[in-house]
């Protein structure tokens, strides 16, 4: 359902990294059907009403495949290996023409997040739009987060592969949601096994119901 917060959200999908200890681009890896940078987009769309933004670097070309067709801003970072520090800032430079209220920060590697989990935390940050609404999981405050707009220069002070877990470790107060899904994201081929592990056991349980 639409919300008159959304208007005000925009998106920041980073999908920059090298994939170094998988061994190839995980943002264009085919799990149910499509590629995992297209499902974090269409996860993200509905709610980003303001204007999306993905950052891409390395494979720039192989990845950016993916997004053709979608009403999505792609910005590519030369400096991607300098850490995803660089891609934050680089995606932030490109959100200065945009005017919102509040920021969504997704990555490309979190295939189990669902539609339904960002609209969830689209609408605890429009019920408080004042402060950042986190996935909880693993005990924890991570991405994906949506960030009040006055957050954005902490964002663009991290630095090397400092991540925004750091802003939302020191913010006083943060809506929390549950996310569980949110605690896999794919690094290595071990992770990739048990991505499809999982969602082959989850075929044979539907299959035996």
């Amino acid at each position: 359902m639409s919300s008159e917060g959304y208007q005000k959200l925009v998106g920041l999908i980073l999908a920059a990294g090298g994939s170094r200890r998988l061994g190839r681009p995980k943002q264009t890896l085919q799990w149910q059907g499509k590629a995992m940078l297209r499902s974090a987009v269409e996860a993200c769309l509905p709610v980003c009403q303001g204007g999306l933004v993905v950052v891409t670097g390395a494979r720039a070309a192989e990845v950016e495949t993916c997004l053709e067709s979608y009403p999505v801003t792609v910005v590519t970072n030369p400096d991607w290996a300098q850490g995803i520090s660089a891609s934050l800032r680089a995606g932030l430079v490109a959100l200065r023409p945009y005017t919102f209220s509040g920021l969504l920060l997704s990555l490309a590697d979190q295939p189990l997040v669902t539609p339904g989990d960002i609209v969830r935390l689209a609408d605890a940050w429009v019920a408080s739009p004042g402060q950042p609404a986190a996935a909880h999981y693993l005990g924890l405050r991570g991405v994906p987060a949506i960030f009040p707009a006055s957050f954005c220069g902490e964002l663009m002070a991290l630095t090397g592969d400092e991540g925004a877990r750091r802003v939302l470790r020191a913010a006083a107060e943060c809506s929390e949601v549950a996310m569980p899904a949110a605690a896999m994201d794919i690094d290595t081929p071990s992770d990739l096994e048990a991505l499809l592990l999982s969602d082959s056991q989850a075929d044979k349980r539907s299959n035996t119901e």
